[in-house]
Protein backbone atom coordinates (compact mmCIF):
# COMPACT_ATOMS: atom_id res chain seq x y z
CA UNK A 1 0.00 0.00 0.00
CA UNK A 2 2.58 2.47 0.85
CA UNK A 3 4.49 1.52 -3.01
CA UNK A 4 0.92 2.23 -4.06
CA UNK A 5 0.35 5.57 -2.63
CA UNK A 6 3.60 7.11 -3.65
CA UNK A 7 3.18 5.48 -7.11
CA UNK A 8 -0.03 7.42 -7.28
CA UNK A 9 0.90 10.67 -5.92
CA UNK A 10 3.68 10.74 -8.70
CA UNK A 11 0.86 9.57 -11.22
CA UNK A 12 -1.79 11.93 -10.76
CA UNK A 13 0.75 15.29 -10.49
CA UNK A 14 2.65 14.62 -13.27
CA UNK A 15 -0.34 13.92 -15.20
CA UNK A 16 -1.97 17.34 -14.12
CA UNK A 17 1.49 19.27 -15.15
CA UNK A 18 2.03 17.77 -18.65
CA UNK A 19 -1.33 17.11 -19.85
CA UNK A 20 -1.65 20.37 -21.36
CA UNK A 21 1.53 20.50 -22.84
CA UNK A 22 1.19 17.39 -24.89
CA UNK A 23 -2.66 18.47 -25.61
CA UNK A 24 -1.16 21.88 -26.83
CA UNK A 25 1.60 20.23 -28.92
CA UNK A 26 -0.95 17.35 -30.45
CA UNK A 27 -4.18 19.93 -31.34
CA UNK A 28 -2.73 23.56 -31.44
CA UNK A 29 0.68 23.16 -32.71
CA UNK A 30 0.58 22.46 -36.42
CA UNK A 31 -1.82 25.73 -36.19
CA UNK A 32 1.50 27.35 -34.65
CA UNK A 33 -0.32 28.00 -31.03
CA UNK A 34 2.73 27.63 -27.97
CA UNK A 35 2.01 26.64 -24.49
CA UNK A 36 2.91 29.06 -22.01
CA UNK A 37 2.99 26.53 -18.86
CA UNK A 38 1.40 29.70 -17.12
CA UNK A 39 0.40 29.01 -13.54
CA UNK A 40 -2.55 30.73 -12.17
CA UNK A 41 -0.76 31.13 -8.91
CA UNK A 42 1.75 34.13 -9.31
CA UNK A 43 1.21 34.14 -13.29
CA UNK A 44 2.92 37.31 -13.96
CA UNK A 45 5.99 35.48 -12.36
CA UNK A 46 6.33 33.14 -14.62
CA UNK A 47 7.68 35.12 -17.56
CA UNK A 48 10.57 36.17 -15.48
CA UNK A 49 11.44 32.57 -14.86
CA UNK A 50 11.30 32.10 -18.16
CA UNK A 51 13.26 34.49 -19.28
CA UNK A 52 16.20 33.16 -17.07
CA UNK A 53 15.69 29.67 -18.00
CA UNK A 54 16.70 31.21 -21.80
CA UNK A 55 19.49 33.34 -20.34
CA UNK A 56 20.65 30.20 -18.81
CA UNK A 57 20.77 28.18 -22.52
CA UNK A 58 22.12 30.96 -24.08
CA UNK A 59 25.25 30.04 -21.86
CA UNK A 60 24.57 33.08 -18.83
CA UNK A 61 25.68 32.12 -15.27
CA UNK A 62 24.16 35.14 -13.53
CA UNK A 63 20.83 36.44 -14.69
CA UNK A 64 19.39 39.92 -15.51
CA UNK A 65 15.67 41.23 -15.50
CA UNK A 66 14.96 40.93 -19.44
CA UNK A 67 10.93 41.84 -19.00
CA UNK A 68 12.33 45.52 -17.33
CA UNK A 69 13.65 48.62 -19.17
CA UNK A 70 15.20 50.15 -16.42
CA UNK A 71 18.85 50.78 -15.83
CA UNK A 72 21.44 49.84 -14.77
CA UNK A 73 20.08 46.01 -14.46
CA UNK A 74 22.71 43.95 -13.84
CA UNK A 75 23.43 40.41 -14.20
CA UNK A 76 23.74 39.57 -10.40
CA UNK A 77 21.33 36.75 -9.76
CA UNK A 78 22.19 33.26 -9.45
CA UNK A 79 19.39 30.81 -9.35
CA UNK A 80 20.53 27.28 -9.48
CA UNK A 81 17.12 26.07 -10.26
CA UNK A 82 16.92 27.72 -13.45
CA UNK A 83 20.32 27.53 -14.52
CA UNK A 84 20.04 23.60 -14.39
CA UNK A 85 16.61 24.14 -15.99
CA UNK A 86 17.84 25.85 -18.70
CA UNK A 87 21.10 23.59 -19.21
CA UNK A 88 18.93 20.48 -19.20
CA UNK A 89 16.59 21.93 -21.50
CA UNK A 90 19.22 22.34 -24.01
CA UNK A 91 20.66 18.91 -23.76
CA UNK A 92 16.99 17.60 -24.47
CA UNK A 93 15.90 20.86 -27.10
CA UNK A 94 13.00 22.16 -25.37
CA UNK A 95 12.44 25.67 -25.53
CA UNK A 96 12.15 27.93 -22.27
CA UNK A 97 8.72 27.60 -21.32
CA UNK A 98 8.99 23.47 -21.79
CA UNK A 99 11.74 23.10 -19.80
CA UNK A 100 10.00 24.99 -17.16
CA UNK A 101 7.33 21.75 -16.58
CA UNK A 102 10.90 19.98 -15.94
CA UNK A 103 11.57 22.24 -12.41
CA UNK A 104 7.67 21.58 -11.66
CA UNK A 105 8.01 17.97 -12.48
CA UNK A 106 11.40 18.32 -10.38
CA UNK A 107 9.70 19.88 -7.52
CA UNK A 108 7.69 17.11 -7.11
CA UNK A 109 10.01 15.10 -6.11
CA UNK A 110 12.09 16.98 -4.31
CA UNK A 111 8.70 17.16 -2.02
CA UNK A 112 7.82 14.17 -2.11
CA UNK A 113 11.41 13.14 -1.26
CA UNK A 114 11.74 15.47 1.78
CA UNK A 115 7.94 14.10 3.38
CA UNK A 116 9.53 10.97 3.09
CA UNK A 117 12.44 11.75 5.11
CA UNK A 118 10.97 14.06 7.38
CA UNK A 119 8.39 11.46 8.20
CA UNK A 120 11.00 8.61 8.63
CA UNK A 121 12.85 11.15 10.94
CA UNK A 122 9.32 11.06 13.25
CA UNK A 123 9.52 7.73 13.54
CA UNK A 124 6.46 7.32 11.83
CA UNK A 125 5.65 3.89 10.51
CA UNK A 126 5.35 2.95 6.93
CA UNK A 127 1.33 2.89 7.12
CA UNK A 128 1.04 5.80 8.84
CA UNK A 129 3.66 7.84 6.73
CA UNK A 130 1.39 6.51 3.62
CA UNK A 131 -1.70 8.10 5.24
CA UNK A 132 0.34 11.58 6.00
CA UNK A 133 1.43 11.74 2.17
CA UNK A 134 -2.40 11.29 1.16
CA UNK A 135 -3.22 14.10 3.35
CA UNK A 136 0.16 16.31 2.62
CA UNK A 137 -0.48 16.01 -1.35
CA UNK A 138 -4.60 15.98 -1.70
CA UNK A 139 -5.79 17.36 1.14
CA UNK A 140 -6.20 21.34 2.19
CA UNK A 141 -7.95 23.12 5.36
CA UNK A 142 -11.20 24.07 6.01
CA UNK A 143 -10.98 27.01 3.37
CA UNK A 144 -13.84 25.15 0.93
CA UNK A 145 -16.31 25.79 2.93
CA UNK A 146 -15.34 29.69 3.16
CA UNK A 147 -14.90 30.65 0.27
CA UNK A 148 -13.36 34.20 -0.62
CA UNK A 149 -11.83 34.13 3.46
CA UNK A 150 -10.04 30.49 2.90
CA UNK A 151 -6.35 31.19 3.28
CA UNK A 152 -5.10 27.51 1.65
CA UNK A 153 -6.91 27.70 -1.49
CA UNK A 154 -5.91 31.48 -2.44
CA UNK A 155 -2.77 31.70 -0.97
CA UNK A 156 0.24 29.97 -2.92
CA UNK A 157 2.38 30.01 -0.19
CA UNK A 158 0.33 27.21 1.16
CA UNK A 159 1.39 23.42 0.06
CA UNK A 160 -1.89 22.02 -1.29
CA UNK A 161 -2.97 20.21 -4.27
CA UNK A 162 -3.65 22.79 -6.70
CA UNK A 163 -0.36 24.77 -5.85
CA UNK A 164 1.93 21.61 -5.63
CA UNK A 165 1.04 21.39 -9.46
CA UNK A 166 0.73 24.94 -10.17
CA UNK A 167 3.84 26.41 -8.74
CA UNK A 168 7.14 26.19 -9.95
CA UNK A 169 9.40 27.19 -6.16
CA UNK A 170 6.92 26.31 -3.59
CA UNK A 171 7.18 22.57 -3.66
CA UNK A 172 11.11 22.43 -3.84
CA UNK A 173 11.44 24.89 -1.42
CA UNK A 174 8.92 22.91 0.98
CA UNK A 175 10.90 19.54 0.14
CA UNK A 176 14.32 21.31 0.98
CA UNK A 177 12.96 22.68 3.94
CA UNK A 178 11.63 19.05 4.99
CA UNK A 179 14.91 18.04 4.37
CA UNK A 180 16.84 20.73 6.50
CA UNK A 181 14.23 20.02 9.36
CA UNK A 182 15.05 15.93 9.13
CA UNK A 183 19.13 16.96 9.48
CA UNK A 184 18.72 19.36 11.79
CA UNK A 185 16.98 16.88 14.30
CA UNK A 186 19.57 14.02 13.87
CA UNK A 187 22.88 16.16 12.52
CA UNK A 188 25.35 13.62 13.93
CA UNK A 189 28.10 12.95 11.27
CA UNK A 190 30.26 15.08 9.49
CA UNK A 191 28.44 14.02 6.01
CA UNK A 192 24.96 15.15 7.84
CA UNK A 193 26.95 18.52 8.23
CA UNK A 194 27.76 18.42 4.39
CA UNK A 195 24.19 17.93 3.70
CA UNK A 196 22.68 20.73 5.87
CA UNK A 197 25.08 23.53 4.15
CA UNK A 198 24.52 21.72 0.65
CA UNK A 199 20.18 22.33 1.75
CA UNK A 200 20.80 25.80 3.10
CA UNK A 201 22.80 26.76 -0.24
CA UNK A 202 20.10 25.83 -2.74
CA UNK A 203 17.01 26.88 -0.47
CA UNK A 204 18.83 30.16 0.42
CA UNK A 205 19.05 30.87 -3.37
CA UNK A 206 16.38 29.90 -4.89
CA UNK A 207 13.68 31.04 -2.20
CA UNK A 208 15.78 33.45 0.37
CA UNK A 209 12.37 33.85 2.51
CA UNK A 210 12.25 30.41 3.72
CA UNK A 211 15.75 30.44 5.53
CA UNK A 212 13.69 32.95 8.19
CA UNK A 213 11.05 29.82 8.89
CA UNK A 214 13.82 27.65 9.17
CA UNK A 215 16.00 29.38 11.44
CA UNK A 216 13.00 30.62 13.89
CA UNK A 217 11.34 27.44 14.00
CA UNK A 218 14.55 25.55 15.05
CA UNK A 219 15.68 28.34 17.13
CA UNK A 220 12.48 27.49 19.27
CA UNK A 221 12.85 23.77 19.33
CA UNK A 222 16.82 24.20 20.24
CA UNK A 223 15.55 26.30 23.15
CA UNK A 224 12.97 23.99 24.44
CA UNK A 225 14.95 21.18 24.10
CA UNK A 226 17.71 23.02 26.48
CA UNK A 227 15.28 24.72 28.96
CA UNK A 228 13.11 21.94 29.14
CA UNK A 229 15.16 18.43 28.89
CA UNK A 230 18.44 20.14 29.44
CA UNK A 231 19.85 18.80 25.85
CA UNK A 232 22.36 21.41 24.72
CA UNK A 233 23.46 19.79 21.55
CA UNK A 234 20.86 21.28 19.13
CA UNK A 235 21.37 24.95 19.69
CA UNK A 236 25.56 23.67 18.57
CA UNK A 237 23.10 22.44 15.27
CA UNK A 238 21.80 25.70 14.99
CA UNK A 239 24.62 27.86 15.15
CA UNK A 240 25.82 25.97 12.37
CA UNK A 241 22.64 26.58 10.71
CA UNK A 242 23.07 30.34 11.20
CA UNK A 243 26.33 30.64 10.24
CA UNK A 244 25.48 28.51 7.21
CA UNK A 245 22.69 31.28 6.42
CA UNK A 246 24.63 34.30 6.61
CA UNK A 247 26.56 34.16 3.09
CA UNK A 248 23.22 33.77 1.14
CA UNK A 249 21.54 36.55 3.16
CA UNK A 250 24.13 38.50 2.72
CA UNK A 251 24.44 37.65 -1.14
CA UNK A 252 20.86 38.21 -1.63
CA UNK A 253 21.07 41.55 -0.04
CA UNK A 254 23.87 43.15 -2.45
CA UNK A 255 21.91 41.75 -5.50
CA UNK A 256 18.34 43.27 -4.21
CA UNK A 257 20.61 46.79 -3.64
CA UNK A 258 22.51 46.53 -6.86
CA UNK A 259 20.04 45.19 -9.05
CA UNK A 260 16.86 47.76 -9.29
CA UNK A 261 14.29 46.01 -11.06
CA UNK A 262 14.79 42.90 -9.12
CA UNK A 263 14.73 44.83 -5.76
CA UNK A 264 10.89 46.77 -6.67
CA UNK A 265 9.68 43.37 -8.04
CA UNK A 266 10.49 41.78 -4.61
CA UNK A 267 9.29 44.58 -2.50
CA UNK A 268 5.89 44.31 -4.44
CA UNK A 269 5.62 40.48 -4.01
CA UNK A 270 6.64 40.98 -0.23
CA UNK A 271 3.89 43.64 0.26
CA UNK A 272 1.29 41.40 0.26
CA UNK A 273 -0.40 41.01 3.96
CA UNK A 274 -0.34 38.01 5.88
CA UNK A 275 -3.95 36.72 6.15
CA UNK A 276 -6.35 37.50 8.65
CA UNK A 277 -6.02 35.65 12.26
CA UNK A 278 -9.72 34.77 12.15
CA UNK A 279 -9.34 33.92 8.45
CA UNK A 280 -6.30 31.63 9.48
CA UNK A 281 -8.21 30.29 12.70
CA UNK A 282 -11.74 29.08 10.24
CA UNK A 283 -9.51 27.40 7.68
CA UNK A 284 -6.57 25.97 10.37
CA UNK A 285 -7.51 26.47 13.68
CA UNK A 286 -9.22 22.91 14.01
CA UNK A 287 -6.40 20.94 12.77
CA UNK A 288 -3.67 22.65 14.28
CA UNK A 289 -5.79 22.55 18.31
CA UNK A 290 -6.22 18.93 17.40
CA UNK A 291 -2.51 17.83 16.74
CA UNK A 292 -0.78 20.34 19.44
CA UNK A 293 -3.42 18.18 21.91
CA UNK A 294 -2.18 15.04 20.33
CA UNK A 295 1.57 15.36 20.48
CA UNK A 296 1.38 17.06 23.40
CA UNK A 297 -0.82 13.99 24.89
CA UNK A 298 1.70 11.42 23.27
CA UNK A 299 5.05 13.95 23.58
CA UNK A 300 6.93 10.69 25.68
CA UNK A 301 6.55 8.39 22.76
CA UNK A 302 7.48 10.49 19.73
CA UNK A 303 9.84 13.14 21.20
CA UNK A 304 10.89 14.79 17.98
CA UNK A 305 6.78 15.38 17.01
CA UNK A 306 7.32 18.05 19.92
CA UNK A 307 9.14 20.17 16.34
CA UNK A 308 5.90 20.04 14.66
CA UNK A 309 4.48 22.33 17.49
CA UNK A 310 7.17 24.70 17.83
CA UNK A 311 6.68 24.70 13.68
CA UNK A 312 3.43 26.03 14.07
CA UNK A 313 3.91 28.42 17.15
CA UNK A 314 7.25 29.54 14.68
CA UNK A 315 4.95 30.17 11.80
CA UNK A 316 2.01 32.04 13.83
CA UNK A 317 4.32 34.29 15.58
CA UNK A 318 5.54 34.90 11.75
CA UNK A 319 2.45 35.63 10.22
CA UNK A 320 0.89 37.48 12.67
CA UNK A 321 3.52 39.55 14.55
CA UNK A 322 2.97 43.13 15.15
CA UNK A 323 6.17 45.00 13.95
CA UNK A 324 5.64 44.60 9.92
CA UNK A 325 3.33 44.73 7.54
CA UNK A 326 5.75 42.90 4.81
CA UNK A 327 6.62 39.32 4.13
CA UNK A 328 3.56 37.48 6.05
CA UNK A 329 2.48 35.58 3.51
CA UNK A 330 5.47 34.08 2.42
CA UNK A 331 5.66 32.45 6.36
CA UNK A 332 3.41 30.69 5.72
CA UNK A 333 5.17 28.07 3.70
CA UNK A 334 4.96 24.70 4.24
CA UNK A 335 2.74 25.49 7.57
CA UNK A 336 0.32 22.86 6.42
CA UNK A 337 2.46 20.24 6.83
CA UNK A 338 2.47 19.84 10.68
Amino acid sequence: MYRSIIIGIIVSCAILIWTPYFYTKIVYEPEGIVLMNLSLHNWADYGSYAAWVKQAQDGELFFKQLNSSEVPNKGLVFHPLFLFTGWIGNVLGMNSYTSILLLRTTGLFVLLYGCIVFLNTLNFSKRDLGWCLLLIFFSSGLGWLWGSFSVDLIQSESIVFFSIFGSVLNPFATGLMLLIFSIFLKCESRYDKVRLFICIALLGLSHTYDLTIILFATALFSLYKYFVEKDFNLLTVWLRLFIYSLPVIFYQAVVLIHNAPLGVWTYFQTSVPGPKFVHFCLTYGLYLTIIILWISYRKREFKNNVFLVTWIIAGMLLLFNPFSVRFQQKFSLGLFIP
